[in-house]
């Protein structure tokens, strides 16, 4: 059953991504290659469709500069149980309108169970896929889901799920934007 459930939500997923690669093209008032990096702090449900549930917290960081449009981000999540993950990998913003991106991403990296949902190997990955809502101040708000697993690198590979609610707000490190008049 579980197993129904994943691949449900993973056609729901793939076709909005589907959707996103024909539909017409559609004149944005701003470009994804514009947009500066950006700091990203979500809360989340761990193994929603499981019986190991926890609080989540995670940081992310994403580059604005990448290889055409696949761009490097980073990232730490820890569980109400203790887990952690420490990871890297890459996304990619697809506007769907002015407002509304799609932002599916992979990443791999060190998993440390705690007292949290074993799931067979200190290497795990993500995939997920994000709806956001871009304001005019580049700020977002997005809604995600992930799967999380070893991708068969081990024997015992159960994986999870993660739903979130992330807030991301632009980060300037070095060069600040021009103040606009």
């Amino acid at each position: 059953m579980r197993l129904i459930r994943v691949i449900l939500v993973f056609v729901v997923l793939g076709g909005w991504l589907i959707i996103a690669a024909v539909r017409p093209a559609v004149a944005l008032s701003w470009s994804p290659y514009g947009e500066p990096n950006r700091l990203s702090l979500s809360l989340g449900y761990f193994d929603v469709f499981d019986n190991k549930e926890a609080g989540v917290l995670n940081l992310e960081y994403r580059y604005r500069k990448g290889l055409w449009f696949i761009r490097p981000m980073a990232g730490f999540m820890i569980t109400t149980d203790e887990t952690v993950y420490g990871y890297g990998g890459i996304y990619i913003d697809l506007p769907m309108t002015d407002h509304w991106i799609l932002t599916p991403s992979l990443v791999g990296g060190g998993y440390d169970e705690g007292d949290g949902k074993d799931l067979g190997n200190s290497i795990e990955f993500r995939s997920k896929i994000e709806l956001a809502y871009r304001f005019r101040n580049r700020v977002r708000i997005s809604l995600g889901i992930s799967h999380v697993s070893n991708a068969g690198l081990s024997n015992s590979n159960p994986g999870t799920e993660i739903v979130s609610l992330s807030y991301a707000i632009p980060f300037y490190p070095m060069h600040p934007p021009a103040r606009r008049r």
